[in-house]
């Protein structure tokens, strides 16, 4: 049996147990031989679960507070507390309160929020 073949079972193997669980994309596109955009997709899905139990949201949706905050601070410099620093700041206070709550999971997420900001954008 060469080498080939030994891939194409394999293959098949795979086309069956996704048809078995119902999941006729991921059957569809190991027979069109995608198997590279499965790859991709299921890293792209352990990432997000991996930033949802990080952060609580992704990591998308941090840039996106933090582009507010920088904008909220261009649209008025005059106010300190505007920006990323307070945005930072804001978190771990609400981390405390979250702590104070007994809602730990939560706060440790706040932190590392803040942690993100505080590493990559200050």
């Amino acid at each position: 049996m060469g080498e080939e073949q030994t891939i194409r079972e394999g293959y098949d193997l795979m086309i069956r147990d996704a048809l078995i669980a119902g999941d006729k994309e991921t059957a569809e596109l190991l027979r069109q031989g995608k198997h590279e955009d499965l790859e991709a997709e299921r890293k792209r899905s352990l990432q997000a679960q991996k930033e949802l139990a990080m952060f609580g949201t992704s990591i998308a949706d941090i840039e996106g507070a933090i582009r507010a905050a920088d904008w909220r601070q261009e649209a008025d410099p005059k106010r300190p507390w505007n920006g990323v620093k307070t945005l930072a700041l804001g978190l771990l206070s609400d981390a405390q309160e979250l702590m104070e709550a007994g809602k730990a999971n939560k706060a440790r997420q706040y932190i590392n929020r803040a942690k993100y900001i505080i590493d990559k954008h200050l």
